[in-house]
């Protein structure tokens, strides 16, 4: 029989038997924040019916089709408010609504920066998907589409350290009071391609423009966790040629690159590619599979 919504006319109760071996959704360690919809205006799910891969998920070279993974979380409450009643005069009870469940977990060790991004969780509509220890993750399932669920009246907060706690971020929202957990799902570790818990999500890349030559472009990239002072930003070192992309806007056309590292200044790169017309705006993106997320554009000559 298919799973049914509680309280439709003509189902009659659900059989309560179970079989032997039923996957349990376990403590919760970490979640995905997900865009409800694509900037085509597409809801955000995965498709059950291919190979489901997670890493590439959130790796998209698209942000708005982009899962973003959040990780060691502690302390996790899930709990449900009491659901709503009217009371008759003779003490009868007439249900309005189920309770709206909420969440509300701990990141310990963690700074300001890093809450400061999860801030802006709240200013568009974003839905979330749970992963437990063993690497579960539960979402809603429709068809063979799997959408993590919509969250309201999010919050991140950053508690500074004292004499008796490390610094630390709180995070706490309310699903959709829409919510069915007749619609709940869980696909285990195999079934995404890889354990949530082992996933990063992406560092942005700051890019600062320097010298453009005919067929070179400097370029100096930091990330957002260093000292304040320019001198001391915190450099994005490592990259490669295969973490860079161009492309020409003006001429709509891909431009190829490589890339040599400085071994004097750290997070400086020297592009190489083929000259381009004079005043054509070549736009260069490091590439999410890096581990980095960060693009910028420069005037050919």
């Amino acid at each position: 029989m298919a799973i049914v919504d509680e309280c439709l006319c003509g189902t009659g109760l659900e059989n309560t038997g179970t079989p032997n071996c039923v996957k349990a959704f376990e403590k919760v360690t970490g979640m995905f924040y997900v865009p409800m919809y694509d900037n085509d205006g597409n809801r955000n799910s995965l498709d059950l019916s291919t190979t489901v891969n997670i890493t590439a998920k959130t790796q998209a070279a698209d942000p708005s089709q982009r899962w973003y993974p959040i990780t060691k979380l502690k302390d996790v409450e899930l709990p449900t408010a009491e659901s709503r009643f009217e009371t008759a005069k003779d003490g009868s009870k007439f249900k309005l609504a189920n309770g709206i469940k909420s969440f509300k977990g701990m990141i310990y060790e963690s700074g300001s920066m890093f809450t400061s991004k999860l801030q802006g969780v709240s200013c568009q509509r974003v839905a979330v998907a749970l992963f437990d220890i063993d690497g579960n993750m539960r979402g809603i399932k429709d068809g063979s589409l799997l959408y993590p669920i919509e969250i309201g009246g999010h919050d991140a907060i950053f508690e500074d350290a004292t004499d008796d706690n490390v610094a630390k971020t709180s995070i706490s929202f309310d699903f959709d009071i829409l919510l069915k957990i007749s619609r709940y799902w869980i696909l285990s570790a195999t079934d995404l391609g890889a354990n949530p818990n082992t996933l990063a999500g992406l560092i942005d890349a700051n890019m600062a423009n320097g010298a453009i030559g005919a067929t070179t472009f400097v370029v100096t990239i930091t990330d957002d966790y260093g000292s304040g002072l320019d001198a001391e930003l915190s450099p994005v070192e490592g990259l490669v040629s295969a973490d860079f992309s161009g492309y020409n806007n003006t001429t709509a056309l891909s431009v190829a690159v490589t890339s040599v590292e400085s071994a004097v200044i750290p997070g400086q790169y020297t592009l190489t590619f083929l000259a381009q017309t004079a005043a054509d705006v070549v736009l260069i993106t490091v590439l999410p599979a890096s581990g980095y997320d960060g693009e910028t554009t420069f005037i050919a000559v």
